[in-house]
């Protein structure tokens, strides 16, 4: 009896890895999963070259293939490249959904069990608008699926108002084999900056992150270096590029972004206070806390109980440069830090993901 998982996570495997790509690759270990991406130009089927067993399916798009007749095909033959991926003998499916998945090549799978993986509040876009068109997607998402992940409390509570009657709470994670403390050379494009230097890793979206309270803190502090390491997606203020304290690095490789966290003395996730980032899950927290560095979060939240003696807060600037210095005196506490997030894992994570997937029944 083989089961195996298939995971519509669109997002190809090139570059920055999220939370889909950790749970299929840890997976892929330990029982066959096939993982689909958004169509291209050409069809391609890339099989595994390493320790994670991944068989990755990009699927044939071409304009004609999104209307009638066309699209039913190129639905079912997407749905045929998956299930022709699995090894013979296979007599169980899940299938994993992430939002904008396709629904309809999802029935012409037949899957025995559908989770809906919920990693964002799509009730409303970050100017508080209704996204009606992911609303819609996500209505029909969770009247197919057997059971609903959530990443966090405030998620868990809006999905499970809709009378959805299995609905679970499972964290995101951390990489145990990036995030891991140790000896590090700082990264020489950090040289210069002046100490203590407080940092962001993570994707630097201007609509996102808090960017007037970023100005305030750093114009309050130019004894203290700041620095911004992601790609970016908006356009950053020149009051806050051009601020001599504060560097910006762009995009660097997942796997130095643990070099740069590690050269923190303070983690620093200043976000706007808006209802999809109160709902989001504190990654870049974590893989501070993982690395033993004290990290300072905005806005202010209640649900994350586990994390609250090792996380400070601040709601505007003097409360944030407050959370800073109280960060900063406790530089010695780094095992507690550490030892706070052990659970946080992917490792281990991927295994309550994988049981809650295989037996939706189970936990609820």
């Amino acid at each position: 009896m083989t089961s195996a998982f298939a995971f519509f996570g669109r997002i190809g495997f090139e570059g920055r890895w999220s939370s889909r790509h950790h749970l299929a690759a840890r997976i892929s270990r330990r029982r066959p999963v096939v993982y689909l991406e958004d169509p291209a130009g050409f069809f391609r089927e890339r099989r595994p070259e390493g320790p994670d067993d991944v068989v990755s399916i990009r699927p044939l798009d071409w304009p004609l293939q999104r209307f009638g007749f066309l699209k039913r095909a190129g639905d079912r033959a997407a749905a045929r490249a998956i299930r022709g991926a699995l090894p013979r003998g296979t007599d169980r499916l899940t299938a994993v959904l992430y939002v904008g998945a396709p629904l309809d090549v999802v029935h012409e799978v037949h899957p025995d069990r559908i989770v809906y993986h919920a990693i964002d509040d799509y009730s409303e876009t970050y100017d508080g608008e209704r996204d009606h068109r992911l609303l819609e997607w996500e209505q029909e998402a969770m009247e197919i699926a057997d059971v609903v992940v959530a990443i966090t409390e405030p998620i868990r509570e809006r999905l499970r108002n809709t009378g959805h009657p299995r609905v679970e709470l499972l964290p995101l994670g951390y990489d145990e084999r990036r995030f891991t403390p140790g000896s590090r050379a700082a990264p020489p494009d950090l040289s210069g900056l002046p100490r203590p230097l407080l940092g962001f890793a993570g994707t630097i979206n201007a609509e996102r992150l808090d960017l007037p309270l970023l100005i305030a803190v750093a114009s309050a502090r130019p004894d203290c270096g700041f620095v911004l390491v992601g790609g970016a997606v908006g356009t950053l203020p020149k009051t806050l590029t051009d601020l001599p304290n504060v560097r910006v690095l762009g995009f660097r490789p997942r796997e130095r972004i643990p070099d740069y966290v590690a050269a923190f003395d303070v983690a620093i996730a200043p976000y706007r206070d808006c209802r999809i980032n109160r709902s989001c899950f504190p990654l870049k927290v974590v893989e501070a806390l993982a690395m033993g560095v004290p990290a300072v979060y905005a806005p202010v939240r209640d649900d994350l109980v586990e994390l609250a003696p090792h996380v400070k807060y601040g709601s505007d600037a003097e409360s944030f440069l407050a959370s800073v210095d109280a960060a900063l005196e406790t530089g010695a506490r780094a095992e507690a830090r550490r030892t706070s997030v052990r659970d946080l894992g992917w490792d281990r994570l991927s295994e309550q993901f994988e049981a809650i997937g295989a037996n939706p029944i189970s936990g609820v």
